[in-house]
Formats: C-alpha cells, sequence, structure tokens
C-alpha cells in the first residue's frame, strides 16, 4: 500500500502526500483493519473492501493485491461492508448509508446517485441493473431504500 502510494503517477502532489500519509499510517497502525467482504467475478479478478474504507482488488487470483481505495469517492474513509454485483455493475454498501457504485466491473465508482442518508446500511437485499435496495437503520429505526 504504501509502495503503491508513493510511486502512484498522474495525480499532483498534494494527493500524492495525502496518499502517502494515509498509507504510512494504515501501515504504522498494524494490522488491525479487518477485510469485511470479498468479491470474484471469475477466478482472476477480485475485490476485497473492509474498515475504514479499505478496497483492493487482485487480477490474479488472489497472488497479489493493489490498493484501489483512490477510486472510491470515500472522502470520510467510511467502512464498506459489502460488496453487491449485477453483471458488471458493482455496489460498495458501507456504513452511514455509504453506496458506492461501479458501472464497469470496479475500474471506477461513483458516489450512488442517493447519496449518503444517514443510516447504517444492515445488508442489501436485492439489487438489478442501476437499483440496490437494502435494510438499513435509521433514526426511525429498520426501513428499506433503494438507490
Amino acid at each position: 500500500m504504501l509502495a503503491d502510494a508513493e510511486s502512484r503517477t498522474g495525480i499532483d502532489a498534494r494527493e500524492q502526500a495525502d496518499l502517502v500519509a494515509e498509507a504510512k499510517r494504515l501501515v504504522d497502525d498494524g494490522p488491525d483493519k479487518p477485510f469485511l467482504d470479498v468479491h470474484f467475478s471469475d477466478s482472476k479478478n477480485g475485490l476485497i473492501v473492509g474498515a475504514f474504507g479499505m478496497a483492493l482488488s487482485t487480477a490474479d487470483g488472489g497472488l497479489s493485491w493493489k490498493p484501489i481505495d483512490h477510486l472510491v469517492p470515500n472522502r470520510k474513509h467510511k467502512h464498506i461492508y459489502r460488496i453487491v454485483a449485477q453483471k458488471a455493475q458493482l455496489w460498495l454498501v458501507g456504513e452511514q448509508g455509504a453506496l458506492f457504485l461501479s458501472r464497469d466491473g470496479g475500474r471506477s465508482f461513483e458516489p450512488s446517485p442517493m447519496g449518503n442518508f444517514l443510516q447504517t446500511v444492515v445488508s442489501p437485499l436485492s439489487i438489478r441493473p442501476g437499483v440496490c435496495l437494502s435494510r438499513a437503520l435509521g433514526p426511525a429505526g429498520s426501513n428499506a431504500t433503494a438507490s
């Protein structure tokens, strides 16, 4: 993770400094940030997500992993609990209602059109192209939300 942040090209110096500082902090903290979900689209290509917005991908069946959290617009580093897949769409479902959508199999992510709705997503219930229905806990208790 640190080596990836230090060698990243195509970004401005401030963004790279922020990536390096975050990577150093994570390395210094040690292995206390759990992975919470994994998804493989085939025998080689996979994605793993976890605490504090960690996201990594593999193209070799899990022999090596590279950080991709810079592709997820998760500025507050919210935990990402689940990966929900529907063909080339991937939904990352996280804390406080964080929902991120990839329409290209995980090469890029965008915030859900619905945005963060300040709830804790417990679990995605179903998905179809363009829609992720999830059960969430909010101020009024449990409810279902579509994005």
